[in-house]
């Protein structure tokens, strides 16, 4: 384990205990008092602090250190192993702003980054490459499109071309004669005819 993982949640312990240091404080000084700090804490902490900072400095420095430390620590931790750039992706996912040679890169960026990090193990090697072999020949793939079927509807010109896991199979010539199976067939009538 890193020395961050190890730090931010011994911090965040002390930052627990320490804001129970304050709150007793607190109800030590009046019964309202530690009811807003127990309940509107950090602002009536910080109130309760400049108000009687003889007998809160110690339990709110600690709190607020700790505090501030370990959200430090979190934030690292998060951002080294890509999660700020991971949460901008999905924004831009969200709003369809990405292609799909993006979210590839993207993906391929994020698996050496993982690699890079070195702390994975002999299974999870093997599946990182295994992963990177996949998206290779997803982009492989993206480069050169293959043609598409297409379905005839009816008497238009139109046709929709299938998705690749949608495989019809018949495909049918444009006809006038009605199809009451599918409903297509002859057009409709138009409005004032």
């Amino acid at each position: 384990m890193t020395l961050v993982s190890l730090l931010s949640p011994l911090l965040s312990l002390v930052a627990v205990a320490a804001f129970i240091w304050l709150v007793v404080v607190a109800f030590k000084r009046s019964v309202l008092w530690g009811l807003l700090v127990l309940f509107l804490s950090p602002i009536t902490a910080i109130v309760f602090a400049i108000k009687f900072w003889q007998e809160s400095k110690k339990p709110f420095l600690v709190y607020i250190g700790s505090s501030v430390v370990s959200f430090a620590l979190i934030i690292y931790a998060v951002s080294a192993m890509g999660g700020l750039a991971m949460m901008g992706m999905a924004g831009r996912m969200a709003t369809s702003d990405v292609s799909e040679e993006e979210a590839a890169q993207f993906m391929v960026e994020q698996l050496e980054r993982m690699e890079r990090n070195g702390r994975l193990s002999a299974e999870e090697k093997r599946e990182l490459q295994r992963m990177k072999q996949e998206l290779q020949q997803m982009q492989q793939q993206g480069a050169q499109p293959e043609p598409q079927p297409t379905i005839a509807l009816g008497r238009s010109s139109s046709s929709v071309p299938t998705s690749p896991s949608y495989q019809p199979s018949v495909s049918r010539a444009p006809s006038t004669k009605p199809d009451s199976r599918i409903g297509l067939g002859a057009p409709l009538p138009q409005l004032g005819e």
